[in-house]
This record gives C-alpha cells, sequence and structure tokens, in this order.
C-alpha cells in the first residue's frame, strides 16, 4: 500500500467513513455512473481520466494509479465539483473499502517506477552554460540557434528536442568559433570597436521615455562594461531634449523655455572623469568626447546631471517634467593596444606543450583524455581516445601547430553526439533487470542540469569517480551544496520561468491608452520582483507556502510607485516587509496578475484558470463548442465585469468548472489588467467575494490567500512536486509515478514545506536515480 493511500485511509476514517468493502459491479460502477462518467467518460476526459472503460472487476484492477487519484479526490472532498451531486457517505465508504480490500491485487500490477529517459539534447540555455563552464569563456552562440521545442510546460523535454538541418549548421559554425576562441594558435591583438548604447525611448508615450534599462529614472547611465585589453578609449556622451519642437528648424515653440545649463559628467569606478557644463543649445547637436587609458577588466560606468533638481519621477518636485536626458554612451577602443594575454580557457585545456624536439603525442595524450572527460559529462572509452588521437595525428601531418591540432580536437569534440546530448546506458537488452541505478556520471549530470542548468563541477566529477553518488544521502547533500551555489539561480530563471510562465511576460502589451504607466522598465521591473521573491525561498529555505502568501516581496522605485508604496527610491531592488494586505505571495504580484490579463481589461477566467493549472493542479477541459466567447460591453449600464461573466457562465455546460475558476478570478479583482491596486470598476464598486469548495468564503485577495495556504496546502505541494520532478526528469510525470510522488509529497509536509526538502526529495526519489530498458508505455501506466 503506497504511503499516500495509507493517509487518505486515516483521513477517511477520521471522516467517519468505514472502508466496507463493496463488489466492484454492484457499488464502484453504480457510484461512477452517477457521479464521475459525465466529465471523465467517453464524451469528456478531464484531468486525461476516463472511468467508462472498466468492464470488470479485474479489468479495473489493472489500473492501480487512477485508483490512487480517484481515492484522492473524493476523501479530500476535491471530486465531484462544487455544484454536482455530492456522493453519499455509504458511497464514498464503498469506494474507500474496495480499493482497501484489493490493494495487493492492485499492486501486482503496478511497474517500476524507473523510466528510461530518452537521449535528451542540451537546450539553447544549457548549451550556453555548458561551453561557459566547459571553457570558460563567456560566450552565448545558442542565443542565435533555432527556438527549443516545448513538452508539459518546458523545454527541457527529452522527446521533443530534436535536432533540425539548420541546427546543425549552427552546432557546426558554433563549434568553429569556439574552438578558435578557447584556444589560440598565434598572439593577437585588441581590435578597436565601437560600443553605443541609445536611449530606446517610446516618442509617443512621454512617460516612458528614458526609462529603459540600464538607463535609471534620474535620466542617467549606469552600467558594467568589460574592457578586452589595456589601451586608450575614446568615450563620447550626449543629452537630449525630447520635448516638442519646430519640425523646421529645430527651436524651441514659443510656449517653451529651454532648459537651465546643466553639468553632465562622467565616472568610472566612482572617480569622476569629466564634466562639462551643457548649454541649451548643445543639447542637441553635440556631444562630450574624452579619452582615458583603461586597464583589461570590469567598469562600472555611470554618466548623469551632478545638479539635477529634485525627483524627475515626483509630480511634486520642480522637474516632474522631465526636461533632460542621456542620450548615448559611446565607446570606441582600444587604441595603441598591448598585445593580448593568453585566455584563462587556453591556459585550462593546454595543461602542456611540447618543447622543441619533444615529442607531441604524451603531452597530447594528456590534453585529449581530459578534454571528453568534462565534455562527455562521462570517462571516455579506449576507443574515443583513439579516434581523437587518431585525428590529432592527421591535423599534425596537415602541417597544424599543436595549438591548431587542439583546435580541430575542440571543435570535433563539440560536434560530438556524447556532447550534445545526455546520453545514460539502458540495462541489457533481454536481461531479467527490470531497471538499475545509474552510475555516479549519470547521476552527476542529472543534477547539476536540474539545479545549473550546466555540466557538472569537479565536485560532482570527483564524487562520481570516488564512487560516493550513489547513495541517497549522498545525493542530498550535494544538492543542498548546489542550491547554496549562485549557479542555482538557474532553477529560478528557467524552473521558475516556465513554471509561473513569466517568460510570456515579455509578450504582454497593456493599452496604452488605458494603462500609460505600462512601460519597458516597468515591465522589467515585474518580471525581477518574481524572480528575486522565488529566488529568496531558494535561498534562506523558506516554506513554499509562501509562494502563496507571504508578509514581503522585492521591489525598486518604479514598481513600489505602481503599487502604491511610499519611501522607495532608485532602480536597485530591496526586500521590504508589505505595508498592508493589499498583496502577498505571488497572487500580489504584477507580473503574473499583468500575464493572465488581456490588453484592455482584466480577466476573471484567465487568472482562476492561471492558479488551477499552475497552483493547484487542476485543468479544466476546453468549453463546450456551442458556448459563444464573452463579449464584454463598456459603459456602467450594462454592469461590473463580474456581471456579465456571471450572466455568461449560466450554461449549465459552464457551472461545474467556472464555478471555483471564477470565484477565484474574482477574488483577485482588485488588481486592473497591470496589478495595480483598485477599489471600482469603473464608476461600479467592486465585489471580490467568492465562495471555495468545503464552504470557505472571502471577501477580498487577502482572505482569498489564507483560505488558499489553510485549504489547498496539499494540493499545490503536490502540483509543485511534480512539475519539479518532471523538469528534473526531462519527461512527462503521470500515474505510473505516484508512488514516488506520493514519497516526495510525504517528506515535503515532514519537513514543513521547506523548498530544501522538495529538492532533496526529488533527488533520492526512485524516478531520478533509476533508469529502465526502452519499452512502449501501455494504457496500464497511465
Amino acid at each position: 500500500m503506497t504511503t499516500v493511500v495509507a493517509r487518505l485511509l486515516v483521513i477517511a476514517a477520521t471522516l467517519g467513513f468505514q472502508a466496507v468493502a463493496g463488489d466492484f459491479e454492484d457499488y464502484v460502477q453504480p457510484l461512477l455512473a452517477k457521479h464521475c462518467i459525465a466529465c471523465h467518460g467517453q464524451q469528456m476526459q478531464m484531468a486525461e481520466l476516463r472511468l467508462d472503460q472498466f468492464q470488470s472487476e479485474p479489468d479495473a484492477l489493472r489500473y492501480p494509479g487512477i485508483w490512487d487519484d480517484v481515492l484522492r479526490m473524493t476523501t479530500l472532498g476535491k471530486m465531484p465539483p462544487p455544484g454536482s451531486p455530492a456522493p453519499t457517505q455509504p458511497e464514498l465508504e464503498s469506494l474507500a473499502g474496495w480499493v482497501e480490500s484489493n490493494r495487493s491485487a492492485m499492486e501486482l500490477h503496478r511497474t517500476t517506477q524507473a523510466r528510461r529517459v530518452t537521449a535528451r539534447r542540451l537546450n539553447r540555455t544549457e548549451y550556453n552554460n555548458t561551453v561557459r563552464d566547459l571553457l570558460g569563456i563567456d560566450v552565448r552562440p545558442a542565443d542565435a540557434f533555432p527556438v527549443d521545442d516545448s513538452g508539459y510546460g518546458f523545454d527541457n523535454i527529452a522527446d521533443v528536442l530534436s535536432i533540425s538541418p539548420l541546427l546543425m549548421e549552427k552546432y557546426l559554425a558554433a563549434a568553429g568559433n569556439l574552438a578558435r576562441a578557447a584556444v589560440w594558435d598565434k598572439p593577437r591583438s585588441a581590435e578597436p570597436t565601437r560600443f553605443r548604447i541609445q536611449a530606446a525611448r517610446d516618442e509617443s508615450n512621454a512617460a516612458a521615455i528614458g526609462r529603459v534599462s540600464p538607463f535609471t529614472a534620474d535620466g542617467s547611465i549606469q552600467l558594467s562594461f568589460e574592457f578586452p585589453a589595456s589601451g586608450f578609449y575614446e568615450f563620447a556622451f550626449g543629452a537630449t531634449d525630447r520635448r516638442q519642437r519646430s519640425e523646421k528648424d529645430g527651436r524651441y515653440l514659443p510656449d517653451m523655455e529651454p532648459p537651465p545649463p546643466r553639468l553632465m559628467t562622467m565616472r568610472l569606478d566612482g572617480s569622476r572623469m569629466a564634466t562639462k557644463a551643457v548649454e541649451a543649445a548643445q543639447y542637441f547637436d553635440r556631444s562630450e568626447r574624452v579619452t582615458h587609458r583603461i586597464e583589461p577588466g570590469t567598469t562600472d560606468i555611470w554618466v548623469g546631471f551632478i545638479d539635477q533638481a529634485g525627483n524627475p519621477m515626483d509630480p511634486n518636485t520642480e522637474y516632474s517634467q522631465r526636461k533632460l536626458w542621456v542620450d548615448y554612451l559611446e565607446i570606441n577602443g582600444p587604441f595603441d593596444a598591448e598585445p593580448l594575454p593568453l585566455p584563462a580557457s587556453h591556459r585550462r585545456l593546454l595543461s602542456c606543450r611540447p618543447d622543441g624536439e619533444e615529442p607531441w603525442e604524451p603531452c597530447a595524450r594528456r590534453i585529449i583524455e581530459r578534454l571528453p572527460l568534462r565534455s562527455y559529462r562521462r570517462p571516455p572509452t579506449q576507443l574515443e581516445v583513439q579516434s581523437l588521437m587518431g585525428l590529432a595525428a592527421r591535423s599534425m601531418r596537415d602541417g597544424e601547430s599543436f595549438e591548431g591540432m587542439i583546435q580541430t580536437v575542440l571543435q570535433t569534440v563539440l560536434v560530438s553526439p556524447q556532447f550534445l546530448f545526455r546520453i545514460e546506458r539502458s540495462p541489457e537488452q533481454g536481461s531479467d533487470q527490470r531497471a538499475r541505478e545509474l552510475d555516479g556520471f549519470e547521476l552527476a549530470s542529472r543534477l547539476s542540469y536540474f539545479l545549473w542548468s550546466s555540466m557538472p563541477d569537479d565536485a560532482l566529477f570527483e564524487a562520481a569517480a570516488a564512487g560516493s553518488l550513489r547513495s541517497a544521502e549522498a545525493l542530498r547533500r550535494q544538492a543542498r551544496r548546489m542550491l547554496a551555489d549562485p549557479r542555482s539561480s538557474a532553477l529560478v530563471e528557467n524552473f521558475g520561468g516556465q513554471w509561473l510562465q513569466l517568460r510570456n511576460l515579455m509578450q504582454a502589451q497593456p493599452d496604452a491608452e488605458r494603462f500609460p504607466e505600462f512601460d519597458d522598465e516597468l515591465r522589467a521591473s515585474m518580471l525581477r520582483e518574481s524572480e528575486l521573491f522565488f529566488d529568496s525561498i531558494v535561498r534562506e529555505d523558506r516554506s513554499i507556502l509562501d509562494f502563496l502568501d507571504s508578509d514581503f516581496t522585492f521591489v525598486n522605485e518604479a514598481l513600489a510607485r505602481h503599487y502604491g508604496i511610499g519611501d522607495v527610491s532608485g532602480a536597485q531592488f530591496r526586500r521590504i516587509d508589505l505595508p498592508s494586505e493589499q498583496r502577498g505571495g505571488l497572487l500580489g504580484q504584477a507580473s503574473l496578475l499583468t500575464l493572465s490579463s488581456y490588453p484592455t481589461r482584466t480577466s476573471p477566467v484567465l487568472r482562476g484558470l492561471w492558479v488551477l493549472e499552475n497552483l493547484l493542479g487542476q485543468s479544466p477541459p476546453p468549453p463546450p463548442p456551442d458556448v459563444p466567447e464573452l463579449e464584454v460591453q463598456e459603459g456602467p449600464l450594462v454592469g461590473t465585469l463580474r456581471e456579465q461573466l456571471e450572466a455568461h457562465r449560466s450554461n449549465a455546460g459552464c457551472m461545474s468548472c467556472h464555478r471555483v475558476m471564477d470565484a477565484i478570478g474574482f477574488g483577485l479583482e482588485n488588481y486592473d489588467a497591470t496589478g495595480r491596486w483598485r477599489e471600482r470598476d469603473g464608476d461600479l464598486p467592486l465585489d471580490t467575494s467568492g465562495t471555495l469548495p468545503g464552504d470557505h468564503s472571502f471577501e477580498s485577495p487577502a482572505e482569498l490567500r489564507k483560505i488558499l495556504v489553510e485549504t489547498e496546502a496539499q494540493s499545490f505541494g503536490r502540483t509543485l512536486a511534480k512539475k519539479l520532478l518532471t523538469y528534473s526528469l526531462g519527461r512527462g510525470v503521470d500515474r505510473h509515478d505516484n508512488p514516488a510522488v506520493d514519497e516526495i509529497q510525504r517528506q515535503v509536509l515532514d519537513a514543513d514545506y521547506r523548498f530544501s526538502a522538495l529538492v532533496e526529495a526529488i533527488v533520492s526519489s526512485e524516478p531520478f536515480r533509476l533508469t529502465a530498458p526502452d519499452r512502449t508505455v501501455s494504457d496500464e501506466d497511465l
């Protein structure tokens, strides 16, 4: 009996269920026909579940995963949905008793939790991160690759990551460029280059002028720049007044006064390098140019105005309507550059070099034996080493230098399937072995690509070679170490960005007339708040229930202004304790509220659906084909959006899904389509009340969040566990994985929902540690 079934039977007992076994044909089938088949039958399969296919009890016993879910949802009162006739207590007792009495027979049909994962191609993020950590060069060649397909909500799913002819061409070109960048076959000097950053300003939206990162709210430019070599660099920067002027000669219109002179300056690493008093006439046709000698490395650059009065974003200050902005920064150079030193990647890869008449083969073999170990993420076979040594010999015979030969070998390695794919050895075909434990190197790769979206580091390679990754406790220990590493930010960006659909925020386009305050700076601030919030839960090992409700968040000046929070200035984000219950958790964050809205209005349906699918793990079916889309009319005569939706959903076929979905969405109507707080819908007061299953009523977003924490903690924990397990394995999770998900859920509950407990439970689970032979997935697995 699985852990979750045992616990559910305890719950059933506390609710008064006596678990009286009933005959399948006489008790269970009638219950299914009366309460379940309408939504889980031939015409409709909500949650991809069909319950009308069982012709007899032996037939039903072949599907233990299905009965796990049926027992869970009925015992917890999740099914049937609100508004549908509820089963009587004797009916529920018969169902629970039948499952309990037949558990042993069902377990005979439950196959091993291990599953063969298709060879997984590195997706674009993983490719970029892997070449960064393998070669030590900060380039992003995969940004030019075709966009990766997604499956089960993520772009690291093995079954959808194919290779097209175009992608293969990109791999070949990238391998050559990477080999030449990482290994130099002759000394190089830095070529003068031109770098220019221009204000990306929307001329039609004055509120957006200059508010695009790295441009700050005070009209300045601030960024970090990597200077490649020692030499002289020329800096050019200019200011502009973007107010409306004469199209004929550029002069100010009669009712406009030119702005007063301002002191414009540039600072490098905090030291002032140039200051210029800029007159009005110079704003448009002149720029300041200065030349300085710079050493290689990262330098912080700031260009702005040192006597700017007031805060331009504060409507109560003299310069609330900004007149002057830094227009651009241009860097040219280096000039008279010294020869560049060998890059760290060259020194890392070429651990030796033959001198004079010394034979090249011993040194080459040392390099070539190590290169595939890291590139293939496992020890190379003798045949692989011999093949690469043969390639090296041909290159040397063709007159290549030693460095040129290593370039050729490296280029070959970077287009090898062993590098481009993560390949795990399957148990011997035809053997009696149903599953095997992954070896240390395979586990190291699973860990690193799960938590870092990159290759294993030296500590993982050493643990794999020593055979110390095979135990569950060793995997837990490594997971804790890796979560504390800065590279775990990849989990926030890649898992969080796709689970929460934050990547879609970049395509959101709220109507400019209705929401003039929305611009690219506010969009970037919304995204950053959610990323920092997720990151704080990881770094501080907080409860995952903070996703549902919290008393803190992260804001900068632009976002704080949007939220109506005072005493926050500047572009830098800081953690704050929320001053009221208006916000908290994910459901109070503008990013998610914006991407679950339409451009011109909110959508309680989209917001409720987002919560059901992403937080509670419930996927309603598509609407019936005969139900038209809602046409929202404007004006106070037709009522609020809630009144229009309630009239629209009067269709009986819509009520079962919309009753819960719309209630959640209505509870979030205090937030407009960009997440700004409001009390009215146009001229009419808002009604944000609702009732969730179990007769849990709320009047506000704060009360809704508290109900979700109190009543849906287990549903949320299970949903997050399944999504994170899907992401970690690179394959879909289904009823075949129920025992593993049950055990993960138990461990998380026992650890008070700590995020680290979730990750540790996943990496020590059987699906993560085991693999199985290739096989065809049948209906019995579903």
